[in-house]
């Protein structure tokens, strides 16, 4: 489902419908010259098939208004499963440039490197255990990593990603788009705030109808309170985007 939350800025809501996990999340377009997708979503062919159909109908919509439109690059706002999985196939698709900053590049570039980015969760149960626990420890989150990455059709990105950083401007049409690194749901998380606009795209930062995650091994309960107070402290906010749900139209409340 397409839904235009701003001028020029379509939320693409994406749903895995199962009995045994469902899940949903939002995938941001800001349509214009050089376009740009916020977060990729999930990774299973029908949602590749849907989210390109759906980036079509966006850039064909816009046409039809007169702007110029091509969509030409994607930003992925941290390195967790469902905001990665749907990029390598959006790259294969559509050719989008796909951007990261560099911790969340290397995370998502394999499989390896992405259990390795959680290894201090299974950590907290070696420690201090037998050789025989340790080994069932490991072979056990083997087999549920491999069941999770096969049920939730998790896709890792290997280059190329362009390496975005702190502060750097997007240009996207006529309008600037800041990238600001906000760490403490995961360690790299970053958000992408037009002040002209007073919109910001926030990954998982900020949730309307539930907590954000915090926990082991990549979240920080005092990087995660920085980050609030240095986005309460952007001016002019009249829209946050999240990942998940609906949109935040009294940010500062």
């Amino acid at each position: 489902m397409i839904t235009e939350v701003a001028p020029d800025i379509f939320r693409i809501g994406q749903k895995k419908r199962s009995w045994i996990a469902p899940f949903s999340v939002n995938v941001y377009v800001i349509a214009g010259e050089d376009g740009l997708v916020f977060d990729a979503g999930l990774g299973g062919r029908k949602a590749c098939d849907r989210m390109v159909s759906q980036i079509r109908d966006i850039e064909a919509l816009m046409k039809q208004r007169g702007k110029p439109c091509r969509i030409t690059r994607l930003l992925v706002s941290h390195g967790h499963w469902d905001h990665f999985s749907g990029a390598a196939g959006l790259r294969d698709r559509l050719g989008l440039r796909i951007l990261a900053n560099s911790r969340t590049a290397r995370t998502m570039a394999s499989r390896k490197n992405y259990r390795r980015s959680f290894r201090g969760e299974t950590a907290l149960i070696h420690d201090g255990r037998s050789w025989f626990f340790r080994t069932c420890a490991v072979l056990g989150q083997h087999i549920l990593d491999t069941l999770f990455f096969q049920i939730f059709k998790v896709r890792f990105v290997p280059c190329p990603v362009e390496t975005v950083s702190d502060r750097q401007i997007l240009t996207i049409g006529d309008s600037a788009w800041e990238l600001r690194l906000m760490p403490g749901h995961c360690d790299d998380d970053m958000v992408l705030v037009n002040h002209e606009q007073g919109v910001l795209l926030c990954g998982d930062i900020v949730l309307r109808a539930v907590n954000t995650w915090l926990g082991p091994p990549r979240s920080n309960l005092g990087d995660y309170m920085k980050s609030l107070d240095d986005m309460a402290a952007i001016r002019g906010l009249r829209l946050i985007l999240p990942a998940h749900g609906s949109p935040v139209t009294e940010p500062y409340k």
